[in-house]
């Protein structure tokens, strides 16, 4: 937008007077076309400790009404359905959790999931 109101950078060069003709080939992209024609696929980590599993997701400009987790006790589903974007990632977890104790956030467009793991089980025969 502020290329809008200034004008392009080739505008501004030609109406201070310098480097004429320098930036005539140099395309400029019109102001009202901020469309992106390839999309991005989210930034995704998986961070374990001792007591749980936290999966940090990048959802720039994503409001939290369009994020849909679905987790079991060994994947986690992140999906996202707006009018400009659509994602889906199914995330193995490297331990089993408890779905139950999840907990999830959404702050300056980065979403972070806790899954607490489950106890490990002894097995005595």
């Amino acid at each position: 937008m502020l290329r809008h109101v200034l004008g392009s950078s080739r505008e501004n060069v030609k109406a201070r007077g310098c480097c004429s003709g320098q930036l005539d080939s140099v395309p400029v992209p019109h102001p009202k076309s901020s469309q992106v024609s390839e999309k991005i696929e989210p930034l995704v980590d998986v961070f374990e400790d001792e007591e749980s599993i936290v999966v940090v997701a990048e959802l720039i400009g994503i409001d939290k009404s369009n994020i849909d987790l679905h987790a079991t006790q060994d994947k986690l589903t992140i999906s996202v359905d707006s009018a400009d974007f659509k994602y889906r990632r199914e995330i193995e977890l490297p331990a089993r959790v408890d779905v139950g104790s999840s907990s999830s956030r959404l702050k300056n467009g980065v979403l972070e999931i806790r899954l607490k793991k489950l106890g490990q089980e002894l097995v005595i025969r």
